[in-house]
């Protein structure tokens, strides 16, 4: 059973990437919705934080938010 395991996570892992390279090509911004604090992150770090969980903003504690394409075009409006 947990070389079944071994395999879906390696499949996981390897599709979660291509789905973050996918949609965010040249990486994204963490942004922490109540205290507005940002912060870079390239395209791995998002496949990993897919997988993992998103961190916790360091300043006030809350989860971050990945900033989409999307927010951004509307962001500029």
């Amino acid at each position: 059973m947990s070389d079944q395991l071994e395999t879906v996570s390696c499949v996981a892992g390897r599709a979660l990437n291509m789905i973050a390279k996918y949609a965010f090509p040249n990486g994204s911004v963490l942004r922490c919705i109540p205290c507005k604090k940002q912060r870079n992150c390239t395209t791995s770090e998002i496949a990993e934080y897919m997988a993992n969980g998103f961190p916790k903003c360091k300043a006030c504690g809350h989860a971050v938010d990945l900033v989409t394409p999307r927010d951004e075009r509307i962001r500029q409006r």
